[in-house]
């Protein structure tokens, strides 16, 4: 009977902290999906063809190399090009890479050679956001999100284009910009 006890005990606290990293990750946060200005983002990148989920290893990377030509960044950006699902993960195209703060876009063109720089395009976007504390953060953000957006253009009979999002490091949170196609 007693160990009976403390396996319950141990069950139940292994449910509250499992369900205590899921609210803490944004598994609770309420999913609100609009339309807006797809905000105008100057950023470092390199292209990248592959699985979108190895990109943050690209985006590590540039962030590294950026941290080491003294500009810090605080945002990274993802603009996925192609629908998971209807294209081989082998083939999926992004632009990965890092937002450049305001105070050090002339640093970063000054080093023009060494990196690809551009700015996001402007148009109208359907957009969200979801809490960015842990790694599991994009996880319950890909699997919320995106269902919500795609319910979204469906309902409006919106024909989207590519997809970015921007993971916002000081504000702790992810962004998600479905650009409309047109």
């Amino acid at each position: 009977m007693k160990a009976v006890k403390v396996v319950l005990i141990i069950i139940g606290v292994l449910a509250v902290l499992i369900i205590g990293l899921f609210g803490y990750a944004g598994g609770f946060s309420k999913v609100e999906v609009t339309t807006a200005e797809m905000p105008i983002y100057f950023f470092a990148y390199e292209d990248y063809r592959g699985d979108y989920a190895e990109t943050g290893k690209v985006m590590d990377k540039i962030y590294e190399a950026l941290l080491e030509d003294g500009i810090e960044t605080y945002k990274g950006i993802g603009i996925y090009y192609d629908k998971p699902g209807e294209t081989e993960p082998e083939n999926l195209r992004s632009r990965i890479g890092c937002v450049i703060e305001e105070s050090d876009i002339d640093k970063a063109k000054e080093l023009a050679d060494k990196y690809n720089l551009t700015y996001t395009e402007p148009g109208e976007a359907v957009t969200s956001s979801h809490p960015y504390t842990t790694p599991l953060s994009i996880i319950l953000g890909i699997s919320r999100v995106y269902p919500a957006i795609h319910g979204f253009i469906k309902d409006k009979d919106i024909a989207p284009a590519e997809v970015t999002e921007i993971y916002d490091v000081p504000n702790k949170k992810i962004y998600y910009y479905m650009r409309i196609a047109g």
